[in-house]
């Protein structure tokens, strides 16, 4: 067998998409160009507020905060900034709190 031999049978069974195949997925796709739609609610360019509106949030963890109290409690000690706690590093680079016994 010679490699036009091979090349024959390997032709006979390698598929092949049929022009009207081609046609059809031609038709098919889109020759149409997408254009951003840019929605502000400000009447200046460039300026947008958005649709997060923080007064509602509030009203909603309120209505929240009257139903369940720990919750509240919670959010309030969140709120509050902890002291940074007490230690040193060591050699190798890691965070070693001192004990209570120490203070």
């Amino acid at each position: 067998m010679t490699e036009d031999d091979k090349n024959i049978i390997t032709e006979l069974y390698t598929k092949k998409t049929s022009p009207k195949t081609i046609q059809i997925q031609d038709s098919k796709t889109s020759r149409s160009k997408a254009d951003w739609l840019w929605i502000s609610t400000s009447d200046e360019d460039g300026e947008g507020k958005g649709t997060y509106d923080v007064g509602r949030r509030e009203m909603k963890r309120e209505r929240l905060h009257e139903m369940k109290p720990k919750l509240k409690v919670r959010y309030e000690k969140s709120l509050i900034a902890s002291a940074p706690p007490k230690g040193k590093f060591n050699a190798r680079g890691v965070f070693r709190p001192v004990s209570k016994k120490a203070q």
